[in-house]
């Protein structure tokens, strides 16, 4: 067992051995015990932003309350941007302190978790870096000279630009690495066998350099070490924060020992109990323009590491020096990537175990690590990437969640509901439940949202708040609903977190072809391409796994055709156009082939091994290997499927169906149905466009996660490959539990028949026993018995708003009146209806359909509340409500902020009675971007979503099929 996982492992063994203790029961019992009622880990969290941490610990106090009463199981505290002139707390200072201290023994009274992010912002950093442990870069200045002629001057500078407009700008080159000159053969080439370094021809106090430039055309070039000056994210604080080298294990250790020190000195005595964990953002630690990230000692420790020196070959980071070039590269980047497993996190993780806390990082984008193995050495890696759509999403989601699979087993958490719309203050619960459906989906069990703003107003104030995400705090109109969703997340968090993740499927990581393709990242994130393949595949019945190198030579076995790595068993693997492959790997994929296992390469197969050792045998031993698995053997390569490069973007507008197959992709996957049948396909395997699964094995029982991932009904047959005596549909929405029609079982897989609403999800478990089942008879088709189109009172009354009564003729959206179309808040529908006895008893179940409505109903029917609905369709069922004669209907009707906000004409102002406290806005932040700008969420043109109750209204009937 990696020892850096052991905290974790600890844990969640210890959580499982007393559960089943506790229960002494069956699988299922066990399930449907913790359904029942989920721990706190499994609970909504949230990111908590202070912003200059002006809160009081009365302030505090209260919104820990409110998340609470809400159902949240624990929160993430983040300094950040200081948004009032006064009431400012230093972070660390006695009193920032003080307010930590606070807020922990008020997680502990309320049985919450509090995480504490480890820096002010993110990326590590903090005022008291002393400027040795600053991050660092390598840059390069050139000049082109001509041959035949004695070069006598300077040096080339580089030409420095910030990383971002709010670090400072580097004051001078720094230090210089080396002095290298190349003979120019083209744009951007190089001829390598004219490199030559000029180091030692430099006079180092002048930066003169003599030099007999030989004939013909020349780049010199000198390479300096130089400091970014990056600021940590989200502060706006002076002293600033400074980023820390990452790449520098002694400034990772200083850094680590005095803030954790703090942390330790301050709470370390809830460390692994209420302080749950200490957090890490993604690296978001970014080179100056064409430079990357290095320290004092990188140019020797790759030597040391890599066995030659980088000082001749320092061109090809930026230049084509020939067929060299992608070896170099590759060797660079496989050494920054083990310097940061060293440097970050064995020195944070280790640091973290050895104080009983657990490290949560998010391990992907911009650091130079590779993902899976980077996921693989945190106790809980965390990712992020929010999708509302059928979306698989192999990178960062999927192959973070591989990584903390196969490495440690560890369960994975998610930074959620980022940028669901492009504009603030418009997400609701139902859109946020769809992009649950689609994290579940990859294999996240628990959810950060993104996020509570921890301002001491009560009301929304655009101007002071921050740039992204949502507003998932007491600002929302819809905050006091938010307990029915967190509902829903503790019992899918809980359940999709039990048992063994099943799939099919490995798809290899092309890490070697990128680190060969490029050296210089820069701001750019550092994302795999996969092109279509994770949604052809998902879209068909496969799940998947994401493999590195590093896994495929060290921690799997094969046998029998199949792939073992810590004891998941997978039988197809993919190579997905990856041209350059480490050697080792290659031999392990041909052990896989030997066993009986299915390979499948995509576009391209592997032509080169990577890095300079040895390259000459290693080439030709890989192509010996390729020709033996492709050409002479069973492997299969499907030259014209085309990998995708475009960027994956969350926000960019899917197409409402997936794309149908082209016959590349109908090849692959009858390659795949050779070996092993889908684990979950619609009837005649047609393909899906949003109905999709999640398959986890607890024991000898079988639980799907089943989502409608489209704006449109489903009704088809769908088959499991499970069997079992009992079917049954456990609803993560109401908690019940009913029993399964099956159609029929064959040759272990079964057939059920599918009848989703848009965006409806459900469990199915199969289980030898089962539960008793709370499974109503089946209905008869519904007909629908009132219309209930006129005669409407509605008064609508909110923050900011006087207050407006109205009697309805119609139905219609709060947007379609100027003088309703900028209300956020509750509006109150009341109306009355007469039912006779004979029709009560015409009927057993009454549903009140409300039709169109955003974005939360509450419905009360003869003063009693019948339902809370907000997912569509929107329907409540009334049975138990309905009287004979006259009834009287109220509906309360929900919409989110962004009404208001897009109707402010000005930043608001501070509250009066904050005033004396806080002052005013921070005018520093007037430069922070646009933070501070004038809050129009829209364009004066664009259109404000639907608001209200727009119906029809309806009551439809069904009776019992026996009646």
């Amino acid at each position: 067992m990696n020892r850096r996982k052991f905290p974790s492992h600890v844990i969640q063994l210890v959580a499982v051995i007393v559960f089943s203790l506790q229960l002494n029961a069956s699988t299922i019992e066990h399930l449907k015990a913790g359904w029942d009622q989920p721990g706190r880990s499994y609970k909504s969290h949230t990111r908590w932003w202070w912003p200059g941490n002006v809160l009081t610990k009365q302030e505090i106090t209260w919104q820990l309350e409110q998340m609470a009463e809400q159902g949240f199981g624990g929160v993430e505290i983040m300094s950040a941007y200081r948004m009032y002139e006064k009431g400012n707390t230093d972070y660390l200072s006695p009193e920032f302190i003080g307010k930590i201290k606070h807020a922990v023994a008020e997680g502990k009274r309320l049985d919450m978790d509090v995480a504490l992010t480890f820096s002010p912002g993110w990326s590590f950093g903090g005022p008291w870096v002393e400027k040795r442990d600053q991050s660092k870069v390598l840059t390069i200045g050139h000049v082109d000279v001509k041959g035949g002629t004695v070069y006598k001057g300077k040096i080339p500078h580089p030409g420095l630009k910030g990383a971002r407009p709010a670090d400072h700008a580097p004051e001078d080159p720094g230090r210089l690495e080396a002095v290298v000159a190349a003979k120019i053969v083209g744009e951007d080439q190089l001829d390598a066998a004219s490199l030559v370094v000029l180091t030692r021809n430099l006079d180092r106090q002048s930066e003169n350099l003599t030099w007999e430039v030989p004939e013909g055309d020349w780049r010199l070039m000198s390479f300096w070490l130089t400091y970014t000056m990056q600021v940590c994210q989200a502060q706006n604080e002076d002293p600033p924060s400074m980023v820390i080298d990452h790449l520098d294990k002694g400034a990772v250790q200083r850094y680590t020992e005095y803030l954790g020190g703090k942390f330790f000195d301050a709470v370390g005595g809830d460390f692994g109990t209420t302080v749950d964990s200490l957090f890490c953002d993604s690296f978001e630690i970014h080179p100056l323009k064409d430079s990357l990230l290095w320290s004092w000692n990188t140019t020797k420790a790759f030597k040391d590491r890599m066995g030659y020196s980088l000082e001749r070959y320092l061109p090809a980071i930026w230049y084509d020096i020939g067929p060299l070039t992608p070896r170099i590269r590759y060797d660079l980047q496989l050494y920054l990537h083990e310097t940061g497993m060293d440097t970050v996190y064995d020195t944070f993780v280790g640091w973290c175990e050895d104080h009983n806390i657990q490290a949560r990082i998010q391990p992907h984008y911009r650091w130079t690590s590779e993902l899976l193995a980077s996921a693989g050495a945190i106790h809980r890696p965390e990712t992020e990437v929010t999708t509302a759509r059928f979306e698989p999403v192999a990178d960062p989601r999927k192959a973070t969640a591989s990584g903390a699979r196969f490495y440690a087993d560890s369960f994975l958490s998610a930074e959620s509901y980022t940028f669901i719309h492009p504009a603030r203050y418009r997400t609701d619960l139902m859109d946020m439940k769809i992009a649950t459906d689609a994290f579940i989906r990859d294999g996240i069990s628990q959810f950060y949202n993104h996020g509570y703003f921890a301002s001491p107003e009560k009301h929304v104030a655009p101007g002071r708040d921050m740039p992204w995400a949502n507003r998932i705090s007491h600002w929302n109109t819809w905050w006091n609903y938010y307990h029915h969703f967190g509902d829903y997340v503790a019992r899918t968090c809980f359940l999709a977190r039990q048992g063994e993740f099943v799939a099919d499927v490995l798809v290899y990581s092309p890490q070697a072809t990128a680190w060969s393709e490029n050296a210089l990242w820069g701001t750019d994130r550092r994302v795999m391409r996969y092109g279509n393949l994770a949604k052809t595949l998902v879209a068909n019945g496969y799940d998947f796994d994401i493999v590195n190198d590093d896994l495929l030579q060290h921690h799997a076995s094969f046998k029998d055709g199949a792939i073992t790595i810590n004891g998941h068993e997978r039988r197809v693997l993919i190579l997905p156009s990856a041209t350059v492959v480490p050697v080792e790997t290659m031999r392990a994929i041909d052990k896989f082939v030997k066993s009986g296992g299915t390979v499948i390469a995509l576009e391209n197969l592997p032509k080169f091994a990577a890095g300079m050792r040895n390259r000459v045998e290693n080439d030709k031993e890989l192509r010996d290997i390729v020709k033996r698995i492709f050409t002479d053997g069973e492997g299969q390569f499907i030259r014209q499927y085309k990998i995708d490069r475009e960027p994956f973007s969350p926000a960019r507008k899917p197409p409402e169906k997936t794309a149908p197959l082209n016959p590349e992709q109908k090849r692959m996957l009858s390659i795949i149905r050779q070996t092993i049948q889908p684990d979950f396909a619609l009837e005649g395997n047609a393909q899906s466009d949003g109905l999709t699964h999640f398959h986890k094995r607890i024991g000898e029982t079988d639980v799907y996660f089943i989502t409608n991932l489209q704006p449109d009904p489903i009704s088809n047959r769908a088959i499991f490959r499970a069997s079992s005596a009992k079917v049954q549909k456990w609803d993560a929405l109401t908690g019940e539990v009913t029993d399964i029609r099956v159609i029929r079982r064959t040759d272990g897989r079964t057939a059920i028949p599918i009848d989703f609403a848009p965006w409806e999800s459900a469990f199915f478990v199969f289980d030898k026993e089962g539960l008793e089942s709370a499974a109503k008879p089946p209905l008869a088709a519904e007909r629908v018995v009132k219309e209930l189109n006129g005669d409407w009172k509605m008064r609508l009354q909110g923050h900011g708003f006087e207050t407006y009564e109205a009697d309805l003729a119609g139905l219609a959206s709060w947007t379609d009146s100027p003088r309703t179309r900028h209300f956020s808040g509750t509006g109150v529908y009341e109306t009355t209806f007469e039912m006779t006895a004979g029709e009560l008893k015409s009927a057993r179940r009454w549903i009140l359909d409300l039709g169109e409505m955003k974005n939360i109903a509450e419905v009360e029917l003869n003063g009693k509340l019948a339902g809370v609905d907000w997912i569509a369709p929107y329907e409540v069922d009334i049975s138990d409500h309905l009287e004979p004669g006259k009834n009287e209907l109220r509906i309360k009707i929900t919409n989110t902020l962004i009404n208001r906000v897009t109707g402010m004409d000005a930043v608001p102002p501070v509250p009066e009675e904050l005033r004396p406290r806080l002052g005013d806005t921070n005018p520093e932040l007037s430069r922070e971007r646009a933070y501070a700008r004038p809050p129009r969420e829209f364009d004066e043109g664009d259109n404000l979503p639907l608001s209200g109750l727009v119906g029809p209204v309806v009551i439809r009937a069904s009776a019992d099929k026996n009646r």
